[in-house]
């Protein structure tokens, strides 16, 4: 059980350290990381959230005349 515990431990600290030096690297090499992509998810997520509440609630059965289809047609030329 210790073996086994020891083994995950010393996996672990090996994955943050290469974690950690990719980091490294990739700021050295102004790269796009893992964690700045979630991070610009997210906040992205949070802006369509926001959006979302600001917009007026549209009614139920009522369409815009462009998602109808609907075209005016020219009169008097």
């Amino acid at each position: 059980m210790a073996a086994t515990a020891a083994v995950a431990r010393s996996g672990l600290a090996y994955r943050r350290n290469v974690q950690r030096f990719a980091a490294i690297i990739a700021d050295a090499l102004d790269m796009t990381t893992r964690r700045d992509l979630d991070e610009a998810f997210r906040e992205i997520q949070e802006l369509k959230r926001e959006v979302r509440k600001l917009r007026p609630p549209v009614a139920v059965g009522t369409t815009s005349r462009k998602a109808q289809g609907t075209v005016r047609k020219r009169t008097g030329t």
